[in-house]
């Protein structure tokens, strides 16, 4: 084939008629192949139907190109990889931070959900679990002065609130109690979680403070997303692995998260392994203040 044949073709391919109904459905722009050229999106039908929507979610965030594969392989084999990539501009062959850490939650979470729903079909009890055993109904509890003022602030509103919610929890049975648990921390952990991940990287934002090295929050911000989707799947494993191999597991997960520092943000040893400790404390107190609200929004939202 000459090189006048192959300019020909492609100036035949550049001036191809546009697809679908001509123009974006965006900006108007004519359309000359599946994507637009002047904003960028996609040619679609937005009138197609559900269960294509749904199949174009799931290849496009499990295997489209194979990069969850080489993302996932990546995440596990070389720790801080994914954000040192990602600081020099090497993206597209990876799953987006944002989409690995949501599709690794629904992973963790429905893992949870399962194995709790196996757990409470196995348990089986009537007798309401009570806050203090030993008191019974009606009886005052030595101290507490029941003619004490309440006061009217939103603090004791707060109190009385809580004080109330949990009283009517004690009283139910063990198997409403676990499921009312489970049910709301469910559905307020993954949020919680979710508020948590700016916070962390604050927290390496901080211990990165001064470094010689250039780095923004954006990148601390990813660092904690890929560090969570790892996360995610470790939570996902010890739910159907022997209770000493997840113990083993979240070991590796301290270690590897301390590697992926180390990799992500060009440190040195003696740079890593006291960051990552002050990381590990820092993070561990925020982990378990959301935890806690967690539970005390399930018990005031019962």
């Amino acid at each position: 084939m000459s090189d006048d044949a192959v300019s020909d073709d492609a100036v035949g391919e550049a001036a191809a008629p546009p697809t679908s109904r001509g123009r974006c459905h965006n900006c108007e722009a004519p359309l000359h192949g599946p994507f637009c050229s002047a904003c960028g999106q996609r040619d679609r039908d937005p009138g197609r139907p559900l269960w294509a929507i749904i199949r174009e979610f799931l290849v496009e965030t499990f295997v489209l190109d194979g990069r969850l594969a080489t993302t996932l392989r990546a995440l596990f084999t070389r720790p801080g990889l994914l954000t040192a990539e990602f600081r020099h501009g090497r993206r597209a062959r990876y799953t987006s931070p944002l989409r690995l850490y949501l599709a690794m939650s629904v992973l963790a979470f429905s893992s949870i959900a399962i194995r709790g729903c196996v757990d409470a079909s196995s348990f089986d009890g009537d007798t309401p679990m009570l806050v203090r055993p030993d008191v019974q109904d009606g009886e005052i509890v030595p101290g507490a002065d029941a003619n004490a003022p309440s006061g009217d602030g939103w603090g004791p509103r707060l109190g009385r609130r809580i004080t109330g919610q949990a009283r009517r929890f004690a009283q139910l049975t063990p198997t409403e109690q676990r499921k009312r648990a489970f049910e709301g921390m469910t559905t307020h952990v993954p949020r919680m979680l979710f508020l948590a991940v700016p916070i962390f990287a604050l927290l390496v934002e901080l211990l990165l403070w001064r470094r010689a090295i250039r780095h923004t929050y954006v990148d601390c911000l990813v660092f904690g997303l890929h560090v969570h989707a790892l996360w995610f799947v470790v939570v996902a494993l010890t739910t159907i692995l022997p209770d000493r191999i997840g113990d083993l597991l979240v070991l590796a997960t301290m270690i590897h998260t301390t590697l992926a520092l180390r990799r992500a943000f060009e440190l040195s040893w003696a740079a890593t392994w006291w960051r990552a400790l002050l990381l590990a404390i820092s993070y561990g107190i925020t982990l378990a203040i959301a935890v806690s609200a967690a539970f005390l929004i399930t018990i005031v939202s019962g």
